[in-house]
């Protein structure tokens, strides 16, 4: 799956930050980091949304997840696909 997110650049001519990282590679799968910045009114619907995106696409691309359940700390694993 490749990501191609929208980044704007920051006013002062620097980059922004990469909303997308890849935090860790093993030979069991990889560990990816997504930031994203909803309203306080809009973070349980965004937060929705972009699972079941997520979650749509993996599955599209022949992937196995372990998408985080919403409201655990540690992000305790959803189940595999």
């Amino acid at each position: 799956m490749t990501a191609s997110p929208s980044v704007i650049a920051a006013d002062d001519g620097g980059a922004a930050p990469d909303p997308l990282r890849v935090e860790q590679v093993t030979s069991e799968g990889a560990l990816m980091s997504l930031q994203v910045r909803p309203t306080d009114a809009d973070r349980g619907r965004v937060g929705r949304e972009l699972r079941m995106r997520l979650e749509d696409r993996c599955v599209a691309e022949g992937l196995r997840t372990r998408l985080p359940r919403p409201g655990t700390a540690a992000g305790a694993p959803a189940g595999v696909r």
